[in-house]
C-alpha cells in the first residue's frame, strides 16, 4: 500500500475515534468493532 493510503485510513480511524468518543455508548467499543457494523 502506498503511503497516502495509508494517512486516509489513519484519518478516518481517527475521525470515528472522534465520534466514537462524543457518543454515549459503550467505551469498550473499538473503532474496528465499530467500522465493521457499517
Amino acid at each position: 500500500m502506498n503511503e497516502d493510503f495509508l494517512l486516509v485510513i489513519n484519518s478516518i480511524a481517527a475521525y470515528f475515534a472522534q465520534i466514537l468518543k462524543s457518543l454515549p455508548i459503550q467505551q469498550d467499543l473499538s473503532v474496528v468493532d465499530y467500522l465493521s457494523l457499517i
